[in-house]
């Protein structure tokens, strides 16, 4: 299944959810677990260098297996273009890292 780019106005603040799937179905809950989220740049015309950090290690609501990371672009500033989302958290010694999500600010 194909999944479509986010897209999210500049100059906001706004959640990107995230639902999380444990294929061994070990894992029922994400609380806990101290999710967190990055967002990279990977081409906004120019106003930053591919892979410049935008948001870095910011922690992430959680609900059950549901995370919602608030990506604010009123800081910065953030220009149109194309951004990833990676989400990641804490199991025990492991620190599952899931993306990258393609995010594209308008």
């Amino acid at each position: 299944m194909a999944v479509s780019a986010i897209r999210l106005a500049q100059g906001t603040k706004e959640y990107v959810i995230a639902e999380v799937v444990d294929t061994t179905g070990v894992v029922t809950t994400l609380v806990g677990t101290t999710p967190k989220f990055d967002v990279i740049v990977v081409d906004n015309g120019g106003a930053d260098a591919p892979g410049t950090v935008k948001q870095n290690d910011v922690n992430c609501n959680v609900t059950n297996m549901t995370l919602q990371a608030l990506v604010d672009t009123t800081s910065g500033p953030w220009a149109p273009g194309w951004y990833q989302i990676f989400f990641f958290w804490t199991i025990g010694s492991e620190v599952p890292r899931e993306g990258p999500f393609d995010i594209f600010v308008i």
